[in-house]
C-alpha cells in the first residue's frame, strides 16, 4: 500500500483499501488479498499504517530429470500489521520509519498421485516484530505522452532504499 510520491490521489484524512482475487495458469492455484490503510501518499505524509492478509492455496510440481512425476498442495497464508512515520523531507529525500508484526504460515500436503519425496516440507508457523526503514529522494520529471496522450506526467526519477529486519 505504499506510494512513492504523489501517485495516488488521496486526500491526507482519507483510507485506502485494496482489494484482489486471482490465479494464474502458471502458478496452478488461486488466492485472495484484502488490504486496508493509510499509506505514505506524499512526501507531505508524515503518518502511514496498514493491515493486510493474504491467502494462497496452489499446486506445486515435483520433477525428476525433467519430468514432472507428483505434485502437493501448497496453503499460505501471510497477516501484516504496521504504523509508520515520517520526519518530512530532509536535505531532498523523505526517511520512513516503520514497525510492525508479521504471521505467516506454510501447510502443505501430500500429493494425492504419485509419490512423495522422503524430503517432504513440513509445515511452517512463522510470528515476529519487524522494523523497517525507507528513503525516498523527491526527483521527479515532468514528461508528455508517456503513458497518456495529451497528458503532462510526473515521471520518478529518484533513488529509492528499503530494509526491513524481523526476528521469528
Amino acid at each position: 500500500c505504499d506510494s512513492v510520491g504523489g501517485g495516488r490521489d488521496l486526500q491526507p484524512d482519507q483510507h485506502h483499501l485494496q482489494r484482489g482475487r486471482g490465479g494464474s495458469a502458471e502458478l496452478h492455484g488461486a488466492g485472495v488479498v484484502l488490504r486496508v490503510g493509510l499509506p505514505f501518499y506524499s512526501f507531505e505524509s508524515r503518518f502511514a499504517w496498514g493491515v493486510s492478509l493474504e491467502r494462497t492455496q496452489r499446486e506445486e510440481p515435483l520433477y525428476f530429470r525433467g519430468d514432472k512425476f507428483a505434485e502437493f498442495q501448497r496453503r499460505t497464508e501471510l497477516v501484516n500489521a504496521f504504523v509508520g512515520w515520517s520526519p518530512g523531507i530532509v536535505g531532498g529525500k523523505q526517511p520512513r520509519f516503520r514497525v510492525g508484526v508479521v504471521h505467516e504460515e506454510h501447510r502443505f500436503a501430500r500429493p494425492e498421485d504419485g509419490f512423495a519425496p522422503r524430503l517432504f516440507p513440513a509445515d511452517r508457523v512463522f510470528d515476529y516484530p519487524y522494523i523497517a526503514f525507507e528513503s525516498v529522494e523527491d526527483d521527479f520529471e515532468l514528461t508528455r505522452n508517456l503513458d497518456r496522450l495529451q497528458r503532462t506526467e510526473d515521471l520518478y526519477t529518484g533513488r529509492r532504499f528499503a530494509a526491513q529486519l524481523g526476528y521469528s
